[in-house]
Formats: structure tokens, sequence, C-alpha cells
């Protein structure tokens, strides 16, 4: 399968993920600090606080995280190595790709399991530090 379809099926995975999830918060009632529940409605209604900031806070918002997942994957990549990437095969005989796809999944799990709160909030940055990964592999794969 093509690449681009794998990521864009990862994509659409996480899309839904979160759509799961806010149904699962609806039906639990579970209010978080970003939504609203309006008992006189059936619909529940979420709100953002970033509908009220200007593009460039949002965009520096966004620095702040990327810059903190660059600094978690340096850290990983320390600790770790460059395992993510390299095919060591010593359990298995997948490809990084493979097993990049392998922790993906699992890390979508967990959020369709237990939601998205302060929790879980490390798991979002994993879950983005290997789609960089994915993209940095696909990228290499395209390159040879």
């Amino acid at each position: 399968m093509n690449a681009l379809i794998k990521i864009t099926m990862l994509l659409l995975a996480l899309v839904e993920c979160n759509i799961f999830i806010q149904i699962k918060m609806a039906k639990n009632r579970k209010t978080k600090f970003w939504e609203h529940d309006y008992p006189s409605q059936d619909v529940y209604v979420t709100t953002s606080t970033l509908d009220m900031s200007t593009p460039e806070t949002t965009i520096e918002e966004a620095h702040e995280v990327l810059d903190t997942l660059k600094a978690l994957l340096a850290e990983k990549n320390k600790a770790y190595g460059d395992s993510a990437l390299s095919d060591i095969n010593l359990f298995c005989d997948l490809s990084s790709l493979q097993l990049l796809q392998g922790q993906i999944e699992h890390k979508l799990r967990r959020l369709k399991n237990l939601g998205v709160d302060g929790d879980t909030e490390d798991t979002l940055m994993d879950l983005m530090g290997y789609l960089t990964l994915f993209m940095v592999a696909v990228q290499r794969t395209r390159s040879t």
C-alpha cells in the first residue's frame, strides 16, 4: 500500500478517534474545561478557547507544542538511540514503518479507551512523535 495512503488512513483514524471520544464524553456527561453541557438541549455543545485567539497567538501556541515535541523526540532518541527507524529485527521481522504503525495504533486505542484529558496528554505527545517519525520513515523510503 502506498505510504501516502497509509498516512491518510492514519489521519482519518485520528479524526474517527476524536469523534468517538467526543461521543463517549457526551454519553458519560463528563464536562471538561473546554466544553459546556446545556441540560435544556439534547445536543452536547463543544466550544474552544481558541475561538477568541488571533491567528498569531494560535501559531505561537502551536510552536510551543512543537518545541515540546522536538525536545521529547531528542530526549527519547538520546535514551533509546535511533531505534524507531533502525531495522534491528531482534524479535520480529517487521520494517520500521510497520513497527511505527503498531505504536501509533496502540496510542490511538489508549485515547479511544481513556478519552482525552490531563492523564492522557502524554499519550497525545507520544502519538505526535510517532506520527513525525512515521513521516521521516516514509520520506526515507521514498528517497531510497
